[in-house]
């Protein structure tokens, strides 16, 4: 299996060694790259792919396609916030903690949508059904 990704407007800045960005998973909102590109030392030149899981760094491509089989686990403070997230975009940012907001997006369970307006998916509609 492999995956396309589309850049997802985030951007790592790593001083003079390195500046990259980030790639989400067409289709496996889970899944995140950060594409590194080294600007000196012994990479110079060179670029590096990073691979994340539900926020967690993996290995490499393998090991993230591995880890995309374990079910997304949630704490209870991410279930409280998405019993408060709609199905349609909202802005709830005063609300919930951005923490809370990044860990449930790099789980798939919310996308953004309209500047400052995020809902929940189909991963955060089964968060909530789940025992």
């Amino acid at each position: 299996m492999t995956h396309q990704f589309r850049e997802d407007g985030s951007h790592y800045n790593g001083g003079a060694v390195f500046f990259g960005y980030g790639y989400r998973a067409i289709g496996e909102p889970r899944l995140k790259m950060i594409r590194r590109w080294y600007r000196q030392g012994d990479k110079r030149g060179k670029t590096e792919d990073r691979f994340f899981v539900d926020g967690v760094e993996v290995e490499n491509y393998t090991a993230a396609i591995n880890a995309l089989s374990i079910p997304v686990a949630f704490t209870p403070e991410e279930v409280a916030a998405l019993h408060m997230i709609a199905d349609e975009s909202s802005d709830l940012r005063s609300v919930i903690k951005f923490e809370i907001r990044q860990s449930l997006r790099d789980k798939g369970a919310i996308e953004y949508g309209p500047p400052g307006s995020f809902r929940r998916t189909d991963i955060g509609r089964a968060a909530l059904v789940t025992p």
